[in-house]
């Protein structure tokens, strides 16, 4: 990330910008885990949108001093820049985060399926001397009651007290 910086911009950074910068290098971005991207990534959203505020407020100073936004545009030239550095460098954390998302994301959805492959080839358990069976769990409760079955008959029943409270009144 500091190579791909101008000259100026890199020589005018604090050794903390500079610090920072270093961390979102996509070298040091690779060693991360998904908590210490999440901390990286509040901690760049944090100093971009400090930039980006130092920006707008010196820009809005030299548009009045200098008395147009073209005569200003060059007096801010550094903070701009260092702004257009921090948007970088939170986007290249960003994408880190998607990534380790993603991939957490996934190794989770394995899980989820692998646990309900082994509960679907799991033997059925019979009630043990004379036990009365265990109560109906939602899958059998499922099957005895197709989908929506709730609703539409709910949906009749009303249409019906409807359609009678109409010739009650008529």
């Amino acid at each position: 990330m500091l190579t791909s910086m101008n000259k100026a911009l890199l020589n005018s950074l604090t050794a903390a910008e500079q610090r920072f910068f270093a961390e979102t290098s996509r070298d040091s971005l690779g060693g991360l885990d998904e908590d210490q991207a999440l901390d990286l990534h509040a901690r760049a959203r944090k100093l971009r949108d400090k930039a980006l505020t130092t920006y707008r407020r010196s820009a809005a100073a030299a548009v009045a001093e200098k008395g147009g936004r073209g005569a200003a545009f060059a007096e801010n030239q550094r903070d701009r820049a260092k702004a257009e550095e921090y948007e970088r460098a939170l986007a290249q954390v960003s994408r880190r985060v998607a990534a380790l998302a993603a991939h957490s994301a996934a190794g989770l959805r394995a899980e989820r399926l692998e646990a309900a492959r082994t509960e679907l080839q799991a033997p059925a358990k019979d009630p043990i001397d004379g036990a009365s069976p265990s109560p109906a769990n939602a899958k059998t409760a499922h099957a005895i009651a197709p989908k929506g079955a709730t609703r539409r008959s709910a949906t009749a029943s009303g249409t019906g007290r409807r359609k009678q409270g109409r010739r009650d009144q008529g």
